[in-house]
C-alpha cells in the first residue's frame, strides 16, 4: 500500500561537529503492488455463437480501489490486447473520483446471446474480449499502449489471462475463465500480491459498479505477540484502520462481525457489527492473561482490550481477520490480513514467507509493522512487514545466532498496543518547527549535545546525551486533550559499525535562553510505561507530553515547546524518527501534499570529551 505522510525526523551524525536533519513531510517510495485502483475482474465471454451460452450479454472489466483515499479516474483508460498481441484497444474511463472500496464498472462488446444485462455500467466501451485469453491494463493515461508486454509508471495494473497470455503479474497468467465465469481477485478485489496466478480465480461473474455495496474498508493487523512475561496466554492483537476516514465494520453475510481467527480455524474474537474504528485509530483483542492492560502508567484505559478471548494463539501460528464470522466464509476471498510464521503450513494464514519463527520465552515483546514512513509496512510479505521488538533486545539470547537474522534480529524497543480509545497519528496536522527560530536547527537552543559521561542519572547515556528541542502547534481543528510521540525509527542496541547507540529518556521541564534575548519554558516528555524499560526506549517505545490534558488542552492554533532526550551509549550516524499521536481522533484525516526538507550532514564521536 502506499501512503502519503508527514513524519518528524531526526537524523544525522553526532560528533565534534554534527548537525541534525528534520524532514516535516515525505512520501514512501511507490509498490510495484498496486497501492489503489486495480483490475478486480475480467468477463469477456459475451461474445459466444448459441442463444444462452454466455452468463452476461456484454464483456466487462471491473475495477476497485483497494487503497486509503479516493483517485479520480479522469484521464484514465482501460486497454485490451489479445493473448500474444501487441496492438491495445482503448475505452476511456469517465471524470469519477473512486472511494476507497468502491468498484467501477466498464462495459465492452454486446454479444446477443448472452442471458442477463450488466447493471448500470460506469463507462462504456466496444472491444470485443476473447472469453478465455487474453491482456487487460487498467492506464492513467488515454493513449494506447504498444507491444506484446508493455511497461511504464502509466500502467496502474495489469492482468494477464489465460495460458497463451504473453503479458502477466508475477509467475503466471489468471487461470482461463470462460462464456460462464470470470476471473475474479481474491478479497473481494483486496488481494493484491502482483501474481495474477494466485490473485484471481475463476468463477460465476458478478459484475459491479459504483453504486454496489463496497467491501469492507481495509483493515490490517498492526501488532501482536502469542506470549508475554504472564506466559503462554499473555498476547494480545491489535488492528488498524490505516484509512483517512473512521471504518464501520459491517458484514454482508448477516454474521456477527470480523473475525481474528488462527490457524487452526477458530475465531478468537469479533469485531462486532456497527463498530467504528477511528481514521487511524485501532481496536484491541487481548488474552486471560494479557499484562499491559495499564500502558502507559497515569492513563490506563488506552491499550485495555476491546475484547478478550481465552483460548491460546499458540506460539508461530498464523492469525488472519476476516470480514465474517462464519466459518465456513474463513477464505481467501474474505480475508482481510493475515500475519504468520514461515513455520505456518496453511498459507491462509500468513502472507509471503512469514516472519521467523522464534522459540517460546516469556518477555516483553512484541512483532510490530515496520514504521519507518510513518505508517504501518504493507507489502503482502510478512517477512517484510514485521519486526521483532523487546525491552531488553535479547532475541539472540533466547534464540540463538541462527535465529536473530533478518525481521527477528535485536531491536531494542517495547510493545505498544492500542485500542478504540487511543490517541491517533495526527502528523499531517500537528507539525513541528524550532523552539528558537533565531538559531539553526543543529545549534543550541535547538539541539544540545552535553559530553558529559552518565549526565542522565541513569544507566543509558555513558557518552552524555542528545537534547532535542521543538515546538509543537495545533493545527488539528479542535483542542487536544493528549499528545504523545511515537518513535518509529531509532538507531539503538545493538547497532551497526559506525551507527550510534541511542537510548530514549524521560526529560524534565527546563528553561532556555534564546539566541534574540528572554527565555522559553520548554516542557518535559515521559518515557511510557509499562512495560518497564530498563534500557531505555527504542522502536514502537511512546513519549508522553504530560502537560496536555482534557483539563489542561492544548488549543487549536496554540503550540508546546518540548524536549527528546536521548542517552547516548555509543558514537557515529543517528537517526530518530517520530510519529505524532493525539486525542481527539478525527472522522477524517487531509493528506498532506508537499514535501519539506532541512537536511544537515555530521558524525557524533564515542569520545565523551568531545561534542
Amino acid at each position: 500500500m502506499r501512503f502519503t505522510h508527514t513524519l518528524v525526523r531526526f537524523c544525522g551524525a553526532l560528533t565534534a561537529t554534527f548537525a541534525l536533519s528534520l524532514v516535516l513531510s515525505a512520501a514512501q517510495t511507490a509498490l510495484a503492488i498496486s497501492p489503489d485502483v486495480v483490475i478486480s475482474q475480467v468477463y469477456g465471454g459475451a461474445g459466444c455463437g448459441t442463444a444462452g451460452c454466455s452468463t452476461y450479454q456484454n464483456d466487462f472489466i471491473e475495477l476497485f480501489n483497494r487503497g486509503t483515499t479516493a483517485v479520480s479516474l479522469n484521464g484514465y483508460s482501460v486497454q485490451y490486447a489479445a493473448a500474444t498481441g501487441t496492438a491495445w484497444q482503448v475505452t476511456l474511463l469517465t471524470n469519477f473520483t473512486l472511494q476507497p472500496g468502491q468498484y467501477y464498472l466498464v462495459a465492452e462488446s454486446f454479444g446477443a446471446n448472452g442471458v442477463s444485462p450488466l447493471p448500470t455500467p460506469d463507462a462504456t466501451g466496444t472491444i470485443a474480449m476473447s472469453a478465455t485469453a487474453g491482456k487487460v491494463a487498467v492506464v492513467n493515461v488515454t493513449t494506447a499502449l504498444s507491444g506484446a508486454c508493455p511497461t511504464g509508471a502509466q500502467i496502474v495494473d495489469l492482468v494477464g489471462y489465460g495460458a497463451t497470455a504473453s503479458c502477466f503479474e508475477g509467475t503466471a497468467p489468471a487461470t482461463a475463465p470462460s462464456t460462464v465465469t470470470a476471473d475474479i481477485r481474491a478479497g473481494g478485489g483486496r488481494i493484491d500480491t502482483d501474481q495474477n496466478v494466485t490473485d484471481f480465480t475463476a468463477a460465476l461473474p458478478t459484475p459491479r459498479n459504483s453504486s454496489s455495496a463496497g467491501v469492507a474498508v481495509l483493515l490490517l493487523i498492526s501488532e501482536f505477540r502469542l506470549r508475554g512475561p504472564g506466559g503462554t496466554n499473555d498476547e494480545f492483537v491489535e488492528i488498524y484502520n490505516p484509512n483517512n476516514v473512521t471504518a464501520t465494520v459491517n458484514t454482508t453475510d448477516l454474521s456477527a462481525g470480523y473475525a481474528l481467527v488462527a490457524s487452526d480455524g477458530v475465531a478468537r474474537f469479533t469485531i462486532p457489527n456497527g463498530t467504528v474504528i477511528p481514521a487511524r485509530g485501532h481496536y484491541l483483542g487481548v488474552s486471560s492473561a494479557y499484562s499491559l492492560g495499564t500502558y502507559p502508567a497515569g492513563n490506563g484505559t488506552t491499550a485495555t482490550g476491546d475484547a478478550t478471548y481465552a483460548t491460546d494463539i499458540p506460539d508461530n501460528a498464523g492469525i488472519a481477520l476476516f470480514n465474517t464470522a462464519t466459518a465456513a466464509n474463513f477464505t481467501l476471498a474474505n480475508r482481510l490480513d493475515a500475519v504468520g510464521s514461515s513455520s505456518e503450513a496453511n498459507t491462509l494464514y500468513k502472507e509471503g514467507t512469514g516472519y521467523t519463527p522464534l522459540a517460546g520465552f516469556n518477555i516483553e515483546s512484541s512483532w510490530y509493522r515496520i514504521l519507518t514512513t510513518g505508517t504501518p509496512r504493507d507489502t503482502n510479505d510478512n517477512s517484510a512487514d514485521f519486526f521483532i521488538v523487546d525491552t531488553n533486545a535479547t532475541c539472540a539470547t533466547i534464540g540463538g545466532s541462527a535465529t536473530c537474522v533478518g525481521n527477528a534480529g535485536e531491536h531494542l524497543g517495547a510493545p505498544g498496543p492500542e485500542n478504540l480509545s487511543s490517541p491517533v497519528q495526527r502528523n499531517a496536522t500537528i507539525k513541528s518547527s524550532l523552539v528558537d527560530p533565531g538559531a539553526v536547527s543543529t545549534a543550541s537552543p535547538n539541539r544540545v549535545r552535553d559530553s558529559t559521561p552518565n549526565n542522565c542519572g541513569g544507566l543509558n547515556c555513558s557518552l552524555g546525551t542528545l537534547d532535542i528541542r521543538r515546538r509543537f502547534t495545533n493545527n488539528t481543528g479542535g483542542n487536544v486533550t493528549r499528545l504523545r510521540f511515537r518513535i518509529v525509527d531509532i538507531t539503538t542496541f545493538r547497532p551497526p559499525a559506525g551507527t550510534a547507540d541511542l537510548r530514549a529518556l524521560s526529560s524534565g521541564d527546563i528553561v532556555i535562553n534564546l539566541t534574540g534575548g528572554g527565555t522559553a519554558s520548554v516542557q518535559n516528555t515521559l518515557l511510557e510505561e509499562p512495560p518497564s524499560q530498563p534500557n531505555g526506549g527504542g522502536y514502537n517505545s511512546s513519549l508522553s507530553a504530560g502537560i496536555v490534558t482534557l483539563g489542561q488542552p492544548l488549543v487549536q492554533g496554540a503550540g508546546i515547546n518540548v524536549h527528546f532526550l536521548l542517552g547516548v551509549q555509543t558514537g557515529g550516524s543517528y537517526r530518530f524518527f517520530i510519529n505524532v499521536e493525539a486525542l481527539p481522533g478525527g472522522a477524517s484525516f487531509t493528506a498532506p501534499t508537499s514535501t519539506t526538507k532541512e537536511t544537515r550532514t555530521g558524525k557524533l564521536l564515542s569520545s565523551a570529551t568531545k561534542n
